[in-house]
């Protein structure tokens, strides 16, 4: 069954509107004319705002405002994004660093056999706060203007001119990329000489068969470096750390992979010296793992321009155990002497979904013995019903129970006798388990039991989809 991804809808987080309303309302006292003619330039000069802030250039299509905030006061940090429009089985990314300002290769690969369903260029640089150059880069020849999905940074003195400033550009429908080998020409040379490129990367959403994962966006400016200076102690904090980001998905009854992809720029290498810095990535309840100058071990650091100057498209597999929902990332500008500036565009994660083969499950009166509760995997019996699940306040339970369906746990949920909208709880409660469960190869997947519940207890058809679930659960049950 294909599911809808959770990506990120990819949006621009400028203010649109300008003073041409304040103008105009000055104007009474000048002629007829004169209020003609300005009113028509006002009218066509705030249009032509919007539709720049608000529609993609290359596609003419309007991308939705997603209602999220920036993540410090200081416009400094990455924010969640959400593409509920894009049915993807993963992403693959690859960059290129610009600081040259001369034509750049991005070599990326796509898998053979795959549907191209996504692709944008995220580019970053460090410039003025106050006056920013021109969302333009050249791809293949062609110049192409984007918006800007974060910054300008609000950056102390002296380095009000050094805002990192995250772009993006839609180019799906523009066949630059197809399966197989990409090389891909770049050239970022901003209209502003004096503004300072970072680097260049491309992001692009595919699906395949026999594939599936569950995929998480962020995307922004944060901007981190361990020696900043500040006069205002919340701006300094800011500036000196990043904000953490946490990916949630839904778990899974056996261990699988997941993949990060970092987009980082500006590391300058001091006099051929390497400069310090780290990632700490916490998975689930884990302890936290540190990778580069801070990890103890003398390793490199993680962010070096490996991708040419001043850019780090940075990849790295994650084990996710069995259960765990959620990954936590946070790059550190480092310790010690000359610690890196970082400039952090975007973070993704792509968890592998296990597949299903079907043809077995346990019924409810299985997993509602205790001697069968070590066989409960992701959950516990004491869980709350509304853990897993989206229960309406207003769901009653039938005779000859009594009570409200969100005050259950989910043992509870298996013990309840009846019919009705008790029986679906209850064969509710056994797919979940079923589906968590990594020795049972039930049809459906957690985030399929989770979906059908909530659409039946939102005004769907509760018998049916009791049925479903009750014919899954008694297939044949291959625990002890």
């Amino acid at each position: 069954m294909n599911k809808q991804k959770r990506v990120q809808q990819l949006y621009s987080r400028r203010g649109i509107m300008g003073s041409g309303m304040n103008n105009c309302s000055r104007l009474c006292h000048v002629g007829f004319y004169a209020i003609l003619a300005i009113a028509i330039m006002t009218f066509y000069g705030c249009e032509q705002s919007i539709n720049n802030a608000h529609e993609d250039p290359v596609n003419d299509k309007v991308l939705p405002q997603v209602p999220t905030e920036i993540a410090t006061a200081a416009n400094d940090g990455l924010v969640q994004v959400d593409i509920s429009g894009i049915t993807a089985t993963n992403f693959v990314t690859a960059g290129t660093g610009t600081f040259s300002k001369a034509t750049e290769t991005i070599e990326i690969e796509i898998p053979a056999g795959a549907t191209i369903e996504q692709v944008y260029l995220y580019w970053a640089r460090r410039g003025s706060e106050s006056d920013p150059a021109p969302s333009e880069i050249q791809v293949e020849g062609t110049m192409y203007t984007g918006n800007v999905v974060g910054g300008p940074v609000d950056m102390a003195p002296p380095f009000e001119s050094e805002a990192p400033i995250t772009h993006r550009v839609d180019l799906t429908g523009e066949g630059i990329i197809s399966p197989g080998t990409n090389n891909v020409s770049v050239q970022d040379d901003p209209e502003d000489s004096a503004e300072e490129p970072l680097g260049a990367s491309l992001l692009v959403f595919y699906s395949m068969g026999g594939e599936d994962s569950d995929l998480v966006l962020y995307d922004g400016a944060d901007f981190l470096w361990a020696d900043a200076t500040a006069p205002d102690a919340d701006q300094q904090e800011a500036l000196q750390t990043a904000e953490p980001v946490t990916f949630t998905f839904d778990p899974a009854g056996s261990d699988r992979t997941a993949e990060l992809t970092l987009f980082i720029g500006d590391v300058e290498i001091a006099d051929a010296t390497e400069r310090p810095n780290s990632l700490i990535i916490t998975v689930g309840d884990e302890s936290p793992i540190i990778l580069g100058s801070d990890s103890g071990l003398e390793e490199e650091p993680v962010f070096q321009a490996f991708q040419g100057a001043e850019w780090d498209n940075f990849i790295h597999s994650i084990n996710i155990p069995a259960g765990v929902s959620e990954v936590t990332v946070e790059p550190i500008s480092g310790t010690g002497d000359n610690p890196a500036s970082l400039a952090w565009s975007l973070a993704g994660l792509s968890v592998s979904v296990p597949t299903q083969g079907g043809g077995q499950g346990c019924t409810p009166g299985y997993w509602k013995q205790p001697h069968h509760f070590d066989s409960w995997t992701s959950y516990k019996p004491d869980d709350s019903i509304e853990d897993p699940f989206d229960v309406p306040g207003s769901l009653n339970l039938a005779r000859p129970e009594q009570g409200k369906v969100e005050d259950l746990t989910l043992l509870e949920g298996l013990e309840l006798r009846g019919g009705k909208v008790n029986a679906l709880v209850r064969h509710a409660v056994a797919a979940l388990l079923n589906a968590s469960n990594p020795d049972v190869s039930y049809d459906l997947s957690v985030s399929e039991v989770v979906e059908k519940f909530n659409e039946a207890v939102s005004g769907g058809n509760i018998k049916a989809t009791k049925n479903e679930f009750e014919s899954f659960n008694e297939q044949g049950c291959p625990l002890n």
